[in-house]
């Protein structure tokens, strides 16, 4: 391929990757609350003997396991939070997937951007005496 053709590739490459930058972007613009964790549902058993989870059909409610380094914490939700706190965790976790595109689309355009700037550079003994170097 000639090196125009190439270089036009790669601009248009690294458009692509400003515009896909942009749209992840838009995740970090979203004014609605997050909330750090993972929603799930647990299922116990009480220790009754009479109760129907003796018999197998456990004990079920939802949680909410909050991370960081150091602890873990498990908060029980209602059943009346259940939606918002599924809502809020899921935008967290959206927030973090467009994190992570972020860093992997800033690592590929900052390769477009290299591979540009060779492809543009001259070689030195290509130059003439007469032309001034820029």
């Amino acid at each position: 391929m000639s090196e125009r053709a190439d270089s036009s590739r790669l601009r248009q490459r690294l458009q692509e990757q400003l515009r896909s930058l942009e749209s992840l972007a838009g995740v970090s613009l979203g004014r609605s609350g997050m909330l750090r964790g993972s929603l799930y549902e647990r299922r116990r058993r009480c220790g009754r003997p009479r109760c129907h989870c003796a018999q197998g059909r456990l004990h079920r409610s939802m949680a909410l396991a909050v991370g960081s380094a150091r602890s873990r914490r498990i908060v029980t939700v209602s059943r009346l939070d259940e939606e918002r706190v599924r809502s809020l965790t899921l935008g967290y976790q959206q927030f973090r997937e467009a994190r992570v595109g972020m860093a992997r689309v800033f690592r590929a355009l900052a390769r477009t951007f290299d591979e540009l700037g060779r492809l543009r550079c001259m070689d030195v003994r290509g130059l003439r005496r007469s032309e001034p170097v820029a």
